[in-house]
């Protein structure tokens, strides 16, 4: 596929998800158990309007603030984002799980220095 996405301008963040997530489904590369699209790059004029709204995503901004704040604390450990958001969201104790084997929720979701499950 010719990428013709770069330098694309979606106001809304909500815009860009419909529009990649479309461009995903038709045109992604297998990657894994899942499809991406590389080398995309584009603009959203309205970095204020940052919900996704669409419904099949079930986009909570509750947990996305909890999420950007657990980045933010620096704390690798998977039991920091719990006590930020009340619990740990099943998605993180399934990736884990195929790292170690099974969930231990008082140990880092990595060694210090390794890289976050989207790093590897």
């Amino acid at each position: 596929m010719i990428n013709t996405i770069n330098n694309k301008k979606f106001e809304t963040a909500n815009e860009a998800y419909e529009y990649l997530h479309d461009a995903i489904i038709q045109h992604g590369t297998e990657f894994g158990d899942t499809k991406a699209l590389f080398n995309v790059g584009f603009y959203i004029t309205n970095p204020l309007a940052n919900a996704i709204t669409n419904k099949e995503r079930k986009w909570n901004i509750e947990y996305a603030e909890s999420e950007f704040q657990w980045y933010l604390s620096g704390d690798r450990n998977i039991t920091k984002l719990g006590k930020i958001y009340g619990k740990i969201p099943p998605i993180w104790i399934k990736m884990w799980e195929p790292r170690s084997g099974s969930f231990v929720p008082n140990e880092p979701v990595v060694e210090d220095g390794g890289p976050m499950p989207w790093e590897a």
